[in-house]
Protein backbone atom coordinates (compact mmCIF):
# COMPACT_ATOMS: atom_id res chain seq x y z
CA UNK A 1 0.00 0.00 0.00
CA UNK A 2 1.37 3.23 -1.30
CA UNK A 3 4.55 1.95 -2.82
CA UNK A 4 4.75 3.08 -6.12
CA UNK A 5 4.44 1.13 -10.01
CA UNK A 6 7.13 0.55 -11.00
CA UNK A 7 8.16 1.76 -14.38
CA UNK A 8 6.92 0.90 -17.53
CA UNK A 9 10.02 -1.29 -18.51
CA UNK A 10 10.24 -3.20 -15.43
CA UNK A 11 6.40 -3.86 -15.51
CA UNK A 12 6.34 -5.35 -18.59
CA UNK A 13 9.43 -7.79 -17.88
CA UNK A 14 7.83 -8.76 -14.86
CA UNK A 15 4.76 -9.70 -16.29
CA UNK A 16 6.01 -10.87 -19.48
CA UNK A 17 7.82 -13.89 -17.60
CA UNK A 18 5.28 -14.52 -14.96
CA UNK A 19 2.79 -14.81 -17.83
CA UNK A 20 4.55 -17.18 -19.88
CA UNK A 21 5.37 -19.50 -16.67
CA UNK A 22 1.73 -19.77 -15.80
CA UNK A 23 0.58 -19.96 -19.44
CA UNK A 24 3.13 -23.34 -19.81
CA UNK A 25 1.89 -24.70 -16.19
CA UNK A 26 -2.05 -24.04 -17.20
CA UNK A 27 -1.52 -26.04 -20.87
CA UNK A 28 -4.40 -28.48 -21.66
CA UNK A 29 -5.73 -30.58 -24.43
CA UNK A 30 -7.38 -28.92 -27.10
CA UNK A 31 -9.44 -29.65 -29.95
CA UNK A 32 -9.48 -28.07 -33.78
CA UNK A 33 -12.01 -25.29 -33.52
CA UNK A 34 -14.37 -25.93 -37.01
CA UNK A 35 -16.20 -23.21 -38.74
CA UNK A 36 -19.07 -24.94 -37.41
CA UNK A 37 -18.10 -24.45 -33.91
CA UNK A 38 -17.35 -20.78 -34.80
CA UNK A 39 -20.37 -20.19 -36.33
CA UNK A 40 -22.73 -21.75 -33.36
CA UNK A 41 -20.83 -19.61 -30.83
CA UNK A 42 -21.37 -16.33 -32.80
CA UNK A 43 -24.99 -16.77 -33.11
CA UNK A 44 -25.28 -17.65 -29.03
CA UNK A 45 -22.82 -14.75 -28.16
CA UNK A 46 -24.41 -12.26 -30.33
CA UNK A 47 -27.84 -12.89 -31.20
CA UNK A 48 -28.55 -15.57 -28.64
CA UNK A 49 -29.89 -17.58 -31.21
CA UNK A 50 -28.99 -19.69 -34.73
CA UNK A 51 -26.79 -19.10 -37.32
CA UNK A 52 -28.79 -17.27 -40.27
CA UNK A 53 -28.10 -18.08 -44.00
CA UNK A 54 -25.44 -15.48 -44.30
CA UNK A 55 -23.42 -17.33 -41.38
CA UNK A 56 -24.39 -20.80 -42.82
CA UNK A 57 -23.06 -19.97 -46.33
CA UNK A 58 -19.86 -18.81 -44.69
CA UNK A 59 -19.64 -21.87 -43.11
CA UNK A 60 -20.18 -24.16 -46.73
CA UNK A 61 -16.96 -22.00 -47.77
CA UNK A 62 -15.37 -22.65 -45.19
CA UNK A 63 -14.34 -18.68 -44.93
CA UNK A 64 -14.89 -18.24 -41.08
CA UNK A 65 -10.60 -19.33 -40.44
CA UNK A 66 -10.37 -16.07 -42.39
CA UNK A 67 -9.65 -13.32 -39.75
CA UNK A 68 -10.55 -10.71 -42.60
CA UNK A 69 -14.19 -12.71 -43.43
CA UNK A 70 -14.56 -13.89 -40.00
CA UNK A 71 -14.61 -10.08 -38.59
CA UNK A 72 -16.50 -9.21 -41.78
CA UNK A 73 -19.59 -11.25 -40.32
CA UNK A 74 -19.08 -10.26 -36.85
CA UNK A 75 -19.41 -6.67 -37.69
CA UNK A 76 -22.94 -7.75 -40.10
CA UNK A 77 -24.23 -9.46 -37.37
CA UNK A 78 -23.86 -6.75 -34.87
CA UNK A 79 -25.34 -4.10 -37.06
CA UNK A 80 -28.33 -5.81 -36.72
CA UNK A 81 -31.40 -5.39 -34.70
CA UNK A 82 -30.80 -8.91 -32.76
CA UNK A 83 -27.37 -7.95 -31.44
CA UNK A 84 -29.61 -6.11 -29.00
CA UNK A 85 -29.34 -9.94 -27.53
CA UNK A 86 -25.86 -9.08 -26.48
CA UNK A 87 -26.52 -6.05 -24.13
CA UNK A 88 -29.31 -7.55 -22.60
CA UNK A 89 -27.55 -10.45 -22.44
CA UNK A 90 -24.40 -9.42 -21.38
CA UNK A 91 -23.49 -5.80 -20.68
CA UNK A 92 -26.79 -4.93 -18.58
CA UNK A 93 -25.93 -7.87 -16.16
CA UNK A 94 -22.13 -6.81 -16.39
CA UNK A 95 -22.87 -2.85 -15.84
CA UNK A 96 -25.25 -3.93 -13.00
CA UNK A 97 -27.95 -2.01 -14.75
CA UNK A 98 -30.71 -4.48 -13.37
CA UNK A 99 -30.40 -3.02 -9.92
CA UNK A 100 -31.23 0.48 -11.20
CA UNK A 101 -34.97 -0.70 -12.13
CA UNK A 102 -35.45 -1.78 -8.67
CA UNK A 103 -34.29 0.86 -6.85
CA UNK A 104 -36.98 2.67 -4.53
CA UNK A 105 -37.79 6.48 -5.07
CA UNK A 106 -39.08 8.93 -2.61
CA UNK A 107 -41.54 11.84 -4.25
CA UNK A 108 -41.27 14.07 -2.13
CA UNK A 109 -36.78 14.36 -2.00
CA UNK A 110 -36.98 13.73 -5.62
CA UNK A 111 -39.89 14.11 -7.87
CA UNK A 112 -38.06 14.01 -10.65
CA UNK A 113 -36.83 10.65 -10.37
CA UNK A 114 -39.84 8.92 -11.97
CA UNK A 115 -40.07 5.77 -14.17
CA UNK A 116 -39.66 7.93 -17.37
CA UNK A 117 -36.40 8.98 -16.10
CA UNK A 118 -35.47 5.74 -14.99
CA UNK A 119 -36.13 4.36 -18.26
CA UNK A 120 -34.35 7.59 -19.61
CA UNK A 121 -31.15 6.81 -18.17
CA UNK A 122 -31.35 2.92 -18.84
CA UNK A 123 -31.64 3.49 -22.79
CA UNK A 124 -28.85 6.17 -23.02
CA UNK A 125 -26.58 3.51 -21.57
CA UNK A 126 -27.73 1.05 -23.90
CA UNK A 127 -27.71 3.13 -27.10
CA UNK A 128 -24.21 4.61 -25.83
CA UNK A 129 -23.03 0.80 -25.49
CA UNK A 130 -24.18 -0.18 -28.80
CA UNK A 131 -22.69 2.56 -30.69
CA UNK A 132 -19.86 1.25 -29.71
CA UNK A 133 -20.17 -2.09 -30.81
CA UNK A 134 -21.73 -1.34 -34.20
CA UNK A 135 -19.27 1.32 -34.59
CA UNK A 136 -16.36 -1.53 -33.97
CA UNK A 137 -14.37 0.75 -31.69
CA UNK A 138 -11.86 -0.17 -29.00
CA UNK A 139 -13.64 -1.77 -25.98
CA UNK A 140 -11.43 1.01 -24.19
CA UNK A 141 -13.57 3.68 -25.79
CA UNK A 142 -16.31 2.76 -23.33
CA UNK A 143 -14.71 4.51 -20.69
CA UNK A 144 -13.26 7.84 -23.09
CA UNK A 145 -16.06 8.49 -25.80
CA UNK A 146 -17.17 12.01 -25.47
CA UNK A 147 -20.78 11.39 -26.18
CA UNK A 148 -24.01 10.01 -25.43
CA UNK A 149 -27.67 9.75 -26.40
CA UNK A 150 -30.20 12.61 -25.06
CA UNK A 151 -33.84 13.02 -25.45
CA UNK A 152 -35.54 16.26 -24.27
CA UNK A 153 -35.94 15.07 -20.71
CA UNK A 154 -32.57 13.44 -20.08
CA UNK A 155 -30.91 16.85 -21.78
CA UNK A 156 -32.77 19.12 -19.56
CA UNK A 157 -31.62 17.30 -16.31
CA UNK A 158 -28.25 16.78 -17.71
CA UNK A 159 -28.73 20.70 -17.92
CA UNK A 160 -27.60 20.59 -21.89
CA UNK A 161 -29.77 23.13 -24.02
CA UNK A 162 -31.09 22.79 -27.57
CA UNK A 163 -32.69 19.20 -27.36
CA UNK A 164 -36.29 18.71 -27.90
CA UNK A 165 -38.56 16.05 -28.20
CA UNK A 166 -38.87 12.78 -27.15
CA UNK A 167 -36.50 11.42 -29.94
CA UNK A 168 -33.04 9.97 -28.59
CA UNK A 169 -30.11 11.55 -30.52
CA UNK A 170 -26.05 11.53 -30.31
CA UNK A 171 -24.91 14.59 -28.19
CA UNK A 172 -21.73 15.58 -27.83
CA UNK A 173 -20.46 16.62 -24.42
CA UNK A 174 -19.28 19.98 -24.20
CA UNK A 175 -16.70 19.02 -21.65
CA UNK A 176 -14.99 16.01 -20.58
CA UNK A 177 -16.21 15.58 -17.83
CA UNK A 178 -18.69 13.82 -18.60
CA UNK A 179 -16.71 11.15 -21.11
CA UNK A 180 -18.08 7.28 -21.08
CA UNK A 181 -19.53 5.09 -18.98
CA UNK A 182 -18.33 6.46 -15.48
CA UNK A 183 -20.26 9.71 -15.50
CA UNK A 184 -23.80 8.15 -16.98
CA UNK A 185 -26.69 8.60 -15.07
CA UNK A 186 -27.40 4.60 -15.14
CA UNK A 187 -24.24 4.31 -13.30
CA UNK A 188 -24.02 7.51 -10.69
CA UNK A 189 -27.58 7.20 -9.47
CA UNK A 190 -27.34 2.83 -8.89
CA UNK A 191 -24.13 3.62 -6.81
CA UNK A 192 -26.31 6.05 -4.78
CA UNK A 193 -28.00 5.66 -1.37
CA UNK A 194 -31.52 6.85 -1.36
CA UNK A 195 -32.10 5.85 2.47
CA UNK A 196 -29.31 4.38 4.48
CA UNK A 197 -30.25 3.39 8.21
CA UNK A 198 -26.90 5.34 9.71
CA UNK A 199 -27.43 8.18 7.51
CA UNK A 200 -30.76 10.30 7.62
CA UNK A 201 -30.53 11.81 4.02
CA UNK A 202 -30.09 10.45 0.80
CA UNK A 203 -26.31 10.26 -0.47
CA UNK A 204 -23.89 8.91 -2.94
CA UNK A 205 -22.20 5.87 -1.83
CA UNK A 206 -18.00 5.67 -1.59
CA UNK A 207 -18.86 1.82 -0.96
CA UNK A 208 -21.18 0.96 -3.89
CA UNK A 209 -19.29 3.96 -6.43
CA UNK A 210 -15.75 2.22 -5.65
CA UNK A 211 -16.76 -0.75 -5.95
CA UNK A 212 -18.23 -0.41 -9.08
CA UNK A 213 -14.88 0.57 -10.44
CA UNK A 214 -13.06 -1.65 -9.15
CA UNK A 215 -14.66 -4.42 -10.33
CA UNK A 216 -16.01 -3.14 -13.38
CA UNK A 217 -12.55 -1.57 -14.68
CA UNK A 218 -9.73 -3.11 -12.55
CA UNK A 219 -11.27 -6.56 -12.18
CA UNK A 220 -10.73 -7.06 -8.93
CA UNK A 221 -13.10 -7.43 -5.84
CA UNK A 222 -12.88 -5.42 -2.49
CA UNK A 223 -11.66 -7.00 0.64
CA UNK A 224 -13.48 -8.95 3.22
CA UNK A 225 -15.29 -6.93 5.30
CA UNK A 226 -13.85 -7.26 8.87
CA UNK A 227 -15.41 -8.56 11.49
CA UNK A 228 -15.03 -6.09 13.79
CA UNK A 229 -16.53 -3.12 11.17
CA UNK A 230 -19.07 -0.43 13.35
CA UNK A 231 -22.36 -1.44 13.21
CA UNK A 232 -25.46 0.30 13.38
CA UNK A 233 -24.22 1.87 16.92
CA UNK A 234 -21.53 3.69 15.74
CA UNK A 235 -22.10 7.15 16.19
CA UNK A 236 -22.67 8.59 12.49
CA UNK A 237 -22.78 12.11 12.07
CA UNK A 238 -26.71 12.92 10.45
CA UNK A 239 -27.15 15.04 7.55
CA UNK A 240 -23.29 14.41 6.55
CA UNK A 241 -22.72 12.83 2.90
CA UNK A 242 -21.06 9.62 3.05
CA UNK A 243 -18.01 10.48 1.03
CA UNK A 244 -17.47 13.26 3.09
CA UNK A 245 -17.65 10.87 6.39
CA UNK A 246 -15.60 8.30 5.40
CA UNK A 247 -13.06 10.63 5.06
CA UNK A 248 -12.76 10.87 8.77
CA UNK A 249 -13.44 7.51 10.05
CA UNK A 250 -11.07 6.03 12.63
CA UNK A 251 -7.76 4.69 10.94
CA UNK A 252 -8.85 1.31 12.30
CA UNK A 253 -10.49 -0.86 11.50
CA UNK A 254 -12.21 1.72 8.81
CA UNK A 255 -9.74 3.43 6.80
CA UNK A 256 -6.92 0.84 7.01
CA UNK A 257 -9.49 -1.58 4.51
CA UNK A 258 -11.20 1.41 2.99
CA UNK A 259 -8.40 3.35 1.64
CA UNK A 260 -7.43 0.42 -0.68
CA UNK A 261 -10.82 1.14 -2.32
CA UNK A 262 -12.99 4.04 -1.59
CA UNK A 263 -11.23 6.97 -2.81
CA UNK A 264 -11.85 5.84 -6.16
CA UNK A 265 -15.41 6.60 -5.18
CA UNK A 266 -14.38 10.04 -4.22
CA UNK A 267 -13.24 11.30 -7.80
CA UNK A 268 -16.98 11.23 -8.70
CA UNK A 269 -18.26 13.48 -5.93
CA UNK A 270 -19.06 16.37 -8.24
CA UNK A 271 -22.05 14.12 -9.54
CA UNK A 272 -24.93 14.01 -7.25
CA UNK A 273 -27.38 11.28 -6.26
CA UNK A 274 -29.41 11.30 -10.04
CA UNK A 275 -25.84 11.79 -11.86
CA UNK A 276 -26.17 15.79 -11.91
CA UNK A 277 -23.11 17.99 -11.70
CA UNK A 278 -22.44 19.89 -8.50
CA UNK A 279 -20.32 22.08 -7.02
CA UNK A 280 -21.07 22.29 -3.53
CA UNK A 281 -22.84 20.09 -0.70
CA UNK A 282 -24.43 23.61 -0.11
CA UNK A 283 -22.08 25.26 2.40
CA UNK A 284 -19.05 23.32 1.97
CA UNK A 285 -17.40 23.10 -1.16
CA UNK A 286 -17.04 19.22 -2.82
CA UNK A 287 -13.92 17.60 -2.41
CA UNK A 288 -13.39 15.10 -5.34
CA UNK A 289 -9.75 14.78 -4.67
CA UNK A 290 -8.34 11.01 -3.99
CA UNK A 291 -5.47 8.58 -4.79
CA UNK A 292 -4.83 5.36 -5.98
CA UNK A 293 -3.16 2.59 -3.63
CA UNK A 294 0.24 3.64 -5.66
CA UNK A 295 -0.09 7.22 -4.93
CA UNK A 296 -1.57 8.45 -8.22
CA UNK A 297 -3.30 11.22 -7.10
CA UNK A 298 -6.47 12.80 -8.84
CA UNK A 299 -9.02 15.58 -8.75
CA UNK A 300 -12.34 15.16 -10.16
CA UNK A 301 -13.69 12.86 -13.01
CA UNK A 302 -11.09 13.59 -15.80
CA UNK A 303 -7.98 12.96 -13.69
CA UNK A 304 -9.39 9.92 -12.16
CA UNK A 305 -10.31 8.86 -15.79
CA UNK A 306 -6.69 9.40 -16.45
CA UNK A 307 -5.92 7.88 -13.53
CA UNK A 308 -7.83 4.54 -14.44
CA UNK A 309 -6.47 4.64 -18.06
CA UNK A 310 -2.87 4.83 -17.23
CA UNK A 311 -4.33 0.99 -16.12
CA UNK A 312 -6.10 0.22 -18.95
CA UNK A 313 -4.49 -3.02 -19.05
CA UNK A 314 -6.65 -4.12 -16.08
CA UNK A 315 -9.94 -3.45 -18.34
CA UNK A 316 -8.91 -5.21 -21.22
CA UNK A 317 -8.02 -8.40 -18.87
CA UNK A 318 -11.73 -7.84 -17.24
CA UNK A 319 -13.58 -7.45 -20.71
CA UNK A 320 -11.98 -10.20 -22.03
CA UNK A 321 -12.51 -12.29 -19.07
CA UNK A 322 -16.27 -11.29 -18.62
CA UNK A 323 -17.13 -11.97 -22.26
CA UNK A 324 -15.08 -15.40 -22.74
CA UNK A 325 -17.20 -16.54 -19.67
CA UNK A 326 -20.40 -15.12 -21.23
CA UNK A 327 -20.30 -17.20 -24.49
CA UNK A 328 -19.27 -20.43 -22.49
CA UNK A 329 -21.94 -19.92 -19.67
CA UNK A 330 -23.72 -17.68 -20.55
CA UNK A 331 -24.82 -14.40 -18.07
CA UNK A 332 -24.71 -16.71 -14.53
CA UNK A 333 -21.09 -16.75 -14.91
CA UNK A 334 -20.38 -12.99 -16.04
CA UNK A 335 -19.85 -11.74 -12.22
CA UNK A 336 -18.10 -14.86 -10.97
CA UNK A 337 -14.62 -15.40 -10.40
CA UNK A 338 -12.81 -16.56 -13.79
CA UNK A 339 -11.15 -20.08 -13.00
CA UNK A 340 -7.40 -20.03 -13.31
CA UNK A 341 -7.38 -22.43 -15.47
CA UNK A 342 -9.04 -20.21 -18.31
CA UNK A 343 -6.56 -16.99 -17.83
CA UNK A 344 -3.92 -18.62 -20.51
CA UNK A 345 -7.20 -18.31 -23.07
CA UNK A 346 -7.53 -14.64 -21.88
CA UNK A 347 -4.20 -13.91 -22.27
CA UNK A 348 -4.02 -15.06 -25.73
CA UNK A 349 -6.93 -13.35 -26.80
CA UNK A 350 -5.71 -9.98 -26.03
CA UNK A 351 -2.20 -10.80 -27.61
CA UNK A 352 -4.45 -11.61 -30.75
CA UNK A 353 -5.94 -8.68 -30.36
CA UNK A 354 -3.63 -6.05 -29.87
CA UNK A 355 -2.81 -5.39 -33.21
CA UNK A 356 -6.14 -4.35 -33.83
CA UNK A 357 -6.38 -2.01 -30.47
CA UNK A 358 -9.20 -4.54 -28.82
CA UNK A 359 -11.74 -3.79 -31.71
CA UNK A 360 -14.72 -5.44 -30.58
CA UNK A 361 -14.98 -7.33 -33.74
CA UNK A 362 -11.32 -8.87 -33.11
CA UNK A 363 -12.13 -9.92 -29.31
CA UNK A 364 -15.41 -11.47 -30.24
CA UNK A 365 -13.04 -13.44 -32.91
CA UNK A 366 -10.45 -14.41 -30.87
CA UNK A 367 -13.10 -15.75 -28.20
CA UNK A 368 -15.18 -17.60 -30.83
CA UNK A 369 -12.27 -19.14 -31.71
CA UNK A 370 -10.78 -20.27 -28.44
CA UNK A 371 -10.00 -23.81 -28.03
CA UNK A 372 -11.13 -26.70 -25.88
CA UNK A 373 -10.37 -25.49 -22.05
CA UNK A 374 -12.07 -22.44 -23.06
CA UNK A 375 -14.95 -23.53 -24.92
CA UNK A 376 -16.64 -27.25 -24.11
CA UNK A 377 -17.44 -29.25 -27.71
CA UNK A 378 -20.66 -28.76 -29.29
CA UNK A 379 -22.01 -31.92 -30.52
CA UNK A 380 -25.79 -33.30 -31.30
CA UNK A 381 -27.43 -37.05 -29.82
CA UNK A 382 -24.87 -38.22 -32.77
CA UNK A 383 -21.81 -36.65 -31.79
CA UNK A 384 -21.59 -34.63 -34.78
CA UNK A 385 -21.55 -30.78 -34.70
CA UNK A 386 -25.00 -28.96 -35.78
CA UNK A 387 -26.03 -25.84 -36.96
CA UNK A 388 -29.11 -26.65 -36.62
CA UNK A 389 -28.59 -26.86 -32.58
CA UNK A 390 -29.36 -24.08 -30.52
CA UNK A 391 -27.46 -23.13 -27.14
CA UNK A 392 -24.26 -23.87 -28.71
CA UNK A 393 -21.75 -21.98 -25.98
CA UNK A 394 -24.09 -21.98 -23.19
Amino acid sequence: MGAPRPDRKTYEATISALTRTLDLAGEAATYPVSDTDIALRLATMIWNGEPDQPLRDAVAKGSLHDPQALQAQIRRMLSDTRSTALFIGFFDPWLSLDQLTTMKRDSKLFPEFDDELRAAFQKETELFVESQLREDRSSVDLWTSNYTFLNERLARHYGIPNVSGPEYRRVTWPGPERAGLLAQGSILTMTSYFYNGQVDAPTTSPAQRAKWILTRFLGVNPPTPLPNIPGPDYPFERHIPLAKLSRTLPVTPCRTCHQSFFPLSYGLENFDLLGRWRSDYGPDPIDASGAMVDGTTFNGPVELRRALLERQDAFLNTITEKLLAYSIDGKTAINKETPASRMPAVRAILRETEAQNYSWSSLIAAIVQAPSGSHRPVETATGQASLSSGGAVR
